[in-house]
């Protein structure tokens, strides 16, 4: 392999290298994906999602072409790789991919047409920056309304850079909010703490290193709440391990909701000031 330069574009990335930091896009692939769609000309919109969007089956609603829609789903999870604020809005429309109707294709379409407004959103890695490892993860309870299973929302900062996140149904029903925060807890420290991120698994003990953030003040009142623990059987366990741990994490309760709610412009605003913005002039 022959060294061709500084590096600017990777796979559909655009790498942007400035003295204060790195920047990384998919500018282009935006635009040609926009102009695949044919959505080039279409009206930008502010926002990915409604924040009142009810995405179901809709068995009476107009079939459309299975082949495109599975094309448009496939393209913008590539784009998730740089747009975290996409990502939930891109899971619920990517679980109506076996029979799609006209609803989830427009709610689709709706989320190119906030691409076609940001196109140069992406991820801003700065420079010498600490090295201070914090996760955050936050849940909407019985959010999906064909089964009323929870998504979980984590995200994990290396210092100011965004590293690693997800937004993913739950495997099971949660009986309460609470249960459905301590699910997304818990596969937020198991991100943190099992090498997730790429680095080596790490003992319980060195927990205190991490930070560790719930967007919710429920969890952290019951996990001081020991009569709590008798009501909910079926997060005992994950309870009881917080509370082994309570001491090492440190708890925020005020954060506002950022994942996997996304469709406000303060929550958008947020994820820009924690690493996801425009690309710099």
């Amino acid at each position: 392999m022959s060294m061709m330069g500084k590096l600017n574009y990777f796979l559909g990335f655009e790498i942007h290298q400035f003295r204060e930091g790195t920047f990384l896009c998919q500018a282009k692939y935006i635009k040609d994906m926009l102009k695949k769609f044919d959505m080039n000309n279409a009206k930008p919109y502010k926002f990915p999602m409604d924040s009142k969007a009810d995405l179901h089956l809709d068995p009476d609603g107009k079939e459309v072409d299975q082949k495109l829609y599975r094309s448009m789903i496939g393209s913008l999870l590539y784009l998730c790789a740089s747009r975290p604020d996409i990502m939930f809005s891109v899971g619920m429309c990517a679980r109506f991919q076996s029979s799609p109707r006209e609803s989830h294709e427009t709610a689709v379409k709706r989320i190119l047409r906030y691409l076609l407004d940001t196109p140069n959103y992406g991820l801003w890695y700065p420079h010498g920056t600490s090295f201070d490892l914090v996760g955050y993860s936050d849940a909407d309870w019985a959010g999906c309304k064909m089964d009323r299973k929870s998504t979980s929302g984590t995200c994990q900062f290396l210092g100011r850079s965004l590293v690693s996140w997800s937004s993913k149904k739950q495997n099971c029903v949660a009986s309460s909010s609470t249960e459905a925060e301590y699910i997304a807890a818990g596969s937020c420290c198991a991100q943190l703490l099992h090498g997730g991120l790429g680095h080596h698994p790490l003992p319980c003990e060195e927990l205190v290193s991490f930070g560790f953030y719930w967007f919710s003040s429920s969890p952290m009142e019951n996990m001081l709440n020991l009569v709590f623990l008798c009501v909910f059987d079926s997060c005992k366990l994950s309870m009881k391990y917080h509370l082994q741990c309570v001491d090492l994490i440190l708890c925020l309760s005020s954060i506002s909701k950022q994942f996997p709610s996304c469709t406000s412009s303060n929550s958008l605003h947020k994820k820009r000031k924690l690493g996801f913005l425009r690309r710099p002039r």
